[in-house]
């Protein structure tokens, strides 16, 4: 998996560089735009194959802005396991983020942060991000609190 990078992008012809080489360029950033729209729809058919048939990819791209899902993904492509216990670990980690991004969804909690179980799972994303920007975070203690969020967010009601 790609870090997912907010970046901007200037093309510009001729400054030492053909216009036919700039069409080029243009050419493989929007195959990166593509593949990135393609790899959010696989995710969103994937949900709905586990159940949540009533998943919009509007709520999903909501969730992903919402609950910083992209980022968790992007510290993903990040870590940089220290064992072969941590390897394991990091094989696994993209599949902790798709089932708490389910369970957010199937929760109905995009656009409701203000329900307990959904506040619960935000602060701990948020705790995971604070806390892996200074690499304090080993891959093994990365996935137990993104197991940990997962439960928060598919917890019953109280």
């Amino acid at each position: 998996r790609c870090p997912l990078v907010d970046a901007k992008i200037v093309l510009l012809p001729g400054d030492g560089i053909g216009p036919e080489v700039v069409a080029e360029a243009e050419k493989v950033l929007n195959a990166f735009h593509t593949a990135d729209v393609l790899e959010d729809a696989l995710n969103v058919y994937g949900l709905r194959q586990r159940g949540g048939a009533k998943i919009s990819a509007a709520d999903y791209f909501k969730a992903l802005e919402a609950f910083q899902i992209r980022e968790l993904r992007r510290l993903v492509s990040e870590l940089r396991p220290e064992s072969s216990w941590e390897i394991l670990f990091l094989s696994r980690l993209d599949e902790r983020i798709d089932a708490l991004t389910f369970a957010l969804l199937e929760g109905g909690f995009v656009g409701k942060r203000s329900d307990p179980r959904a506040e619960r799972a935000l602060r701990m994303i948020e705790q995971i991000i604070t806390l892996n920007r200074g690499g304090g975070l080993s891959t093994a203690a990365f996935f137990e609190m993104l197991e940990q969020a997962a439960r928060h967010a598919s917890a019953p009601p109280a």
